[in-house]
């Protein structure tokens, strides 16, 4: 059954972190599970099987825990290759037994979701642009991200009406599900990106986790922002893995990444002033004690890559400074001025519209757009970017509204979530992944 009316309510009880013994050894297994997936093909095998039992029998909350797991190890975790199906992610599997799982509710009458108009107004909008989409160009990644727009809703309804309280527990296992990722780069050898800068062929190495370093900095953003505002029984823990998330977050040497982290902190400052001033000596110290000590050894173990991040934010400091925006941007103001150019030339239809085969093509012969924007306008058109930009717009303001009204913590933080976004869609290409339809959902 679904239910149309206003949004839940949100409360600051929300932000009080609590989880049972069986929860947290579910997270502990779920954090093994997906470090030791990839060593070999019997083992991966044998863990594949028992995701399966895992995905189509367990129980709804832990099925949710699951899906904050695929969302970090989607593009690490295959099915095996002995299974002849190359490069196809688990998180295909997941999508399948949501569904199975969602039938077998509505059989048995059992299924409810509650959904505001607004948000049932643009999910008919988004369907109809994706079954435009697929009709011109087959395009099955547009599809499969609907379709995870609709798990995106049901996962929104069971935390915020059903079970409020899974909000701080899904944030913090999508934090150690961060620090996972960690651990597994480090055991697979790939937790370091060779990069050749555009700034005169300067070499750096970037921590890149399970995704590349700008997104992996997206996700600790996330973490952070999340960890911010909760409240633990022992703050130390709180403090010790905001530290290790911003050291990671320096190890990526995301520009974008920290501009935003930048930008959610002043937020936070201003709207939190009072709070702010009010720290306890305890706090102050936990905290800063936290912040030396991860970010000793941090410098400790990765000097080089410390002194080198430094160098890259000098440079590019310099650089726009001096108005070379393309340079400092490495060369993603050229990129986005040619994917405009090129749009500026295609038919009319194409440009009210958009047109999937459009993006492909300019993908596979150029490269990347590295704007999420810039993806919009070429795959739903100036209507659709449009219609998207409004419900983006009014969904942000109503979030803070909410907080400066009711000075709610869990409203700003839910604002915060979707300033890093906003900030990180001007340099990375995610519009046409769950990335955007969690933001506009949440």
């Amino acid at each position: 059954m679904i239910i149309l009316g206003k949004q839940e309510t949100l409360s600051d009880e929300m932000m009080n972190f609590t989880a049972d013994r069986k929860t947290m050894i579910f997270w502990g297994l779920s954090c093994l599970f997906f470090i030791a997936y990839g060593m070999n093909q019997i083992m991966d095998l044998l863990l594949f099987l028992i995701f399966i039992v895992v995905v189509f029998f367990i129980k709804e909350e832990y099925f949710i825990y699951i899906s904050a797991g695929l969302l970090i190890f989607s593009d690490a975790v295959l099915l095996p290759e002995i299974l002849n199906f190359s490069g196809v992610s688990l998180s295909r599997i997941f999508l399948i037994a949501f569904f199975l799982r969602l039938a077998v509710k509505m059989l048995k009458r059992e299924f409810s979701v509650k959904i505001t108009w607004g948000r049932l107004s643009l999910l008919l909008i988004i369907f109809a642009y994706t079954t435009i989409s697929f009709a011109r160009s087959r395009n099955m990644d547009t599809l499969i991200g609907f379709l995870y727009m609709i798990v995106l809703i049901y996962i929104y309804d069971f935390i915020f009406r059903k079970k409020p309280e899974m909000l701080s527990r899904f944030i913090v296992a999508f934090s150690l599900f961060c620090i996972s990722s960690c651990i597994y780069s480090f055991l697979h050898m790939n937790e370091m990106q060779q990069v050749v800068s555009s700034y005169g062929g300067m070499e750096f190495e970037r921590f890149s986790g399970t995704f590349e370093p700008n997104f992996m900095c997206l996700y600790y953003n996330f973490s952070i922002v999340g960890l911010l505002f909760l409240k633990f029984k022992y703050p130390i823990i709180k403090y010790g893995m905001l530290g290790l998330f911003y050291a990671l977050m320096i190890m990526t040497m995301s520009i974008t990444g920290v501009i935003a982290n930048i930008a959610v902190i002043l937020l936070y400052l201003v709207f939190t002033k009072a709070r702010f001033l009010k720290l306890t000596p305890f706090k102050i110290a936990a905290v800063t004690v936290s912040g030396l000590l991860v970010a000793g050894i941090a410098v400790i173990l990765f000097k080089d890559n410390v002194y080198q991040f430094y160098e890259r934010i000098y440079i590019v400091v310099k650089q726009t400074s001096v108005g070379h925006l393309n340079t400092a941007t490495s060369g993603r103001e050229g990129i986005t001025k040619y994917y405009m150019s090129v749009f500026s030339n295609l038919n009319v239809t194409d440009r009210l519209f958009g047109n999937y085969v459009n993006w492909k093509r300019m993908f596979d012969s150029f490269k990347a757009a590295h704007n999420t924007y810039v993806d919009a306008i070429y795959m739903i058109g100036l209507i659709g970017s449009f219609f998207y930009a409004v419900t983006v717009g009014i969904m942000f303001a109503n979030s803070l509204i909410s907080y400066v009204k009711d000075k709610r913590e869990v409203n700003l933080m839910v604002c915060s979530q979707k300033l890093i976004v906003l900030i990180s869609g001007l340099t990375l290409s995610f519009f046409n992944s769950r990335l955007f339809y969690l933001f506009i959902l949440f």
